[in-house]
């Protein structure tokens, strides 16, 4: 029996994403970069750090680098008195289950202008870090560790996950302790015209991702697999992560969104384990809040999120030498309508099937495989010019 959603949530949904829509002069950037902390020799900073290191006679834990790092930044966030994030205007600084640190920057008006925020805030970041001998390091899976040797951070929410996701899926361990992405987010300016930019990040995902993997390492030994982070997730969450399997359908809209968002089922509410209820089940029959909205469609791992902006998620954690080229493809890719028209004309006609059998050829043939019918070099040198 299908749950039905909501209308009141359905309602409240279709206006937080009409409330996204821009004019199309106004075509801005976002960024979310997840790195892993480390020591002078490579080891992954935990939250707690330890007081038994053979080295250090006390290492200082990602918890303790947060508090160093509060005089750049004005607002702070605790769960049960432990640091989890902070923010000022210019980021937001915020931990990934396995102490993964991210920064967030706010939205720039070009790749390069986004680029040069990152930095500023990276270095801030940096000058902390330094003092003990640490840094920040971007793969799309640790240098070192395997999964089982890296704790979770003291937050309800990762909790939930971990009993979940480890239980229920073999991979899930490896994706919240072990992996890190880079997440872009740009701007729509219509309905129809979010509809058409969230089914083609589906379809470009994927060769974006390899154009700019970065997973050397995996669990200790090299890597050899061509997508590695994208088939981890690929085994851990079925309902919530992947290829949305009706967004290429005629007359996909916002409702349609909503719907899916109301009906599936949540991991977590703000009061904890959803126990596999959606928010059609777990919220009141009102007007949903936007904070609520927004946690809501946290619970949602697609390979492209709609909030009230687009946001793609599907790309290894990048060093400097390679974000600035990526973040420029994306936004001279789904900005310049001549050069849009041209990678869709590439692509052809979107469903389902073809964007999942995509996805899965350059999963397994990386740079063999032939995407939609046509070789990952006609992709590289339309995306990258």
């Amino acid at each position: 029996m299908t749950l039905a959603p909501n209308k009141k949530h359905i309602a409240s949904l279709v206006s937080y994403f009409e409330s996204g829509i821009k004019l199309n002069t106004d075509k801005k950037i976002g960024l979310e970069l997840e790195h892993f902390v480390v020591d002078k020799n490579g080891n992954s900073v935990s939250y707690f750090g330890t007081n038994s290191d053979s080295v250090y006679s006390d290492k200082a834990g990602v918890e303790k680098i947060l508090q160093e790092m509060k005089p750049y930044f004005t607002e702070y966030e605790y769960e049960n008195d432990y640091l989890i994030g902070m923010s000022n205007a210019d980021a937001v600084i915020s931990l990934e289950p396995g102490a993964q640190l991210e920064i967030s920057i706010s939205p720039c008006a070009s790749a390069e202008e986004g680029f040069d925020l990152y930095k500023k805030v990276r270095l801030q970041i940096e000058s902390v870090l330094e003092k003990r001998d640490y840094r920040l390091e971007t793969f799309g899976y640790r240098k070192k560790e395997k999964a089982e040797d890296i704790d979770i951070i003291p937050k309800k929410r990762y909790k939930v996950f971990n009993e979940l996701f480890v239980n229920d899926r073999a991979e899930g361990k490896k994706m919240m302790r072990g992996t890190a992405s880079t997440q872009v987010s740009l701007d729509y300016f219509s309905e129809l015209d979010a509809i058409d930019k969230f089914q083609h990040f589906f379809a470009l995902g994927p060769i974006w991702a390899l154009l700019f993997t970065n997973t050397p390492y995996f669990e200790g030994r090299e890597n050899h697999e061509p997508l590695l982070r994208s088939d981890i997730w690929y085994h851990t969450d079925y309902q919530r992560a992947g290829i949305i399997k009706d967004v290429f359908d005629k007359g996909y809209s916002f409702e349609k969104y909503a719907a899916l968002v109301d009906t599936t089922p949540l991991l977590v509410t703000e009061s904890g384990n959803a126990n596999g209820k959606s928010a059609a089940q777990v919220y009141p029959d009102r007007q949903l809040k936007k904070s609520e909205i927004e946690y809501i469609i946290s619970n949602l791992f697609f390979d492209v999120r709609m909030k009230n902006f687009l946001e793609l998620r599907t790309v290894d954690s990048l060093p400097e030498k390679d974000l600035l080229e990526f973040m420029t493809s994306v936004y001279s890719t789904i900005y310049n309508e001549k050069k849009y028209d041209a990678v869709k004309n590439l692509l052809g006609q979107l469903d389902f099937e073809r964007v999942k059998t995509a996805k899965l050829d350059i999963i397994k043939n990386g740079f063999s495989a032939k995407p939609y019918g046509k070789s990952v070099s006609q992709f590289r040198d339309l995306l990258l010019h």
